[in-house]
């Protein structure tokens, strides 16, 4: 068994030494790999999942200004701020592929209603506050 599968926290050391030291023959080269594009991937499932937060709460302050809350409020602005720590760190092309379908099908199943999305009014530009 590799140190990689037995001590992961061992192996992201010793690759970051070899790394610094300039041992690019000794890296773990597969694992290494996999664990990049792993990543990658966690990173834009976390801002999926926080678009598609904002996205339902925005739509039900929108739909529901029955039920606003200050609650509601504060999620809208720590998804907003969340959404904007993990932009800076990824290249728009990754922001933008991962926006449009998939924060939609997720915020659709997040909603905090009875109404399917297809049945609300198109909408110009959700103001909350």
């Amino acid at each position: 068994m590799s140190m990689y599968e037995t001590d992961f926290h061992q192996w992201i050391e010793e690759q970051s030494d070899l790394l610094r030291s300039g041992q690019l023959t000794q890296l773990d080269m597969t694992n290494l790999v996999e664990e990049l594009q792993s990543m990658s991937a966690r990173e834009r499932r976390e801002l999926i999942n926080r678009l598609a937060v904002l996205l339902a709460q925005l739509l039900n302050w929108e739909f529901q200004p029955e039920r606003r809350s200050t609650n509601w409020r504060l999620t809208i602005n720590e998804q907003r701020w969340r959404k904007q720590a993990f932009s800076s760190r990824l290249s728009q092309r990754a922001v933008f592929t991962a926006s449009p379908t998939s924060s939609t099908k997720t915020a659709g199943r997040a909603l905090e209603t009875d109404f399917r999305l297809l049945d609300w009014p198109p909408i110009g530009r959700v103001r909350y506050g």
